[in-house]
């Protein structure tokens, strides 16, 4: 399959590793990729010779981004105690044992030790952690309303966060002309004589995507 190499300087420590997470979502026709940091570049494999060009662009367009360091946050390690582990393909050992059955993507049943484990980490969270720092308990609504969404600006910041039914198509186009849409369409909303009430029900018609 055929190779591209796009530079990444200019892209801090930080912003890199969440710039590597994001060259996921940049096309679906990236095979594998990896950033070399000994030669600041980005090595991509592509599925044809015909998506050279575009899938450079996209990437490109990321690594652009997070050199303006608008993307992102600053990452804090506050503590690391680092040893060597063998390498275990946990994965493949938890669907041997059908510990877990993945149903779509991003989407996973946990049966077994694999949900006895997450039983007790919520059990220990409940009899440490809350209890040192006395938190109550506390339950929240399954999905959030668009228009508070919008206040932090999540669709037009993280448009490959939002889960659907049919997930967005992993390609920096399309989720940039999603971002937009969504930015237009809350736009309009909002200045209607009827703002509130479009945008309730906006929040309705999208939340059963989400």
């Amino acid at each position: 399959m055929p190779r591209i190499s796009i530079a990444v300087n200019g892209v801090d420590a930080d912003s890199r590793s969440q710039l590597e997470y994001a060259l996921t979502f940049a096309s679906e026709d990236i095979v594998s990729y990896r950033i070399n940091d000994a030669n600041e570049i980005i090595e991509v494999e592509v599925s044809s010779e015909a998506a050279c060009q575009p899938v450079s662009r996209k990437i490109q367009e990321l690594v652009e981004r997070y050199q303006k360091r608008e993307f992102g946050l600053p990452k804090a390690i506050e503590f690391k105690h680092e040893r060597d582990l063998p390498t275990i393909d946990a994965w493949s050992g938890l669907l041997e044992r059908k510990w877990v059955t993945p149903v779509g993507e991003g989407h996973i049943i946990l049966r077994g030790t694999a949900a006895q484990l997450l039983s007790m980490i919520e059990a220990k969270i409940d009899t440490v952690f809350a209890r040192f720092f006395k938190a109550e308990r506390e339950f929240y609504p399954a999905t959030i309303l668009c228009r508070t969404l919008d206040r932090i600006h999540h669709f037009t910041s993280f448009p490959e966060h939002i889960d659907f039914v049919a997930h967005l198509k992993r390609d920096l186009d399309v989720l940039n002309e999603f971002s937009a849409e969504c930015r237009a369409l809350v736009a309009v909303c909002s200045r209607a004589p009827d703002g509130r009430k479009r945008l309730r029900h906006l929040s309705f018609l999208l939340l059963p995507l989400l």
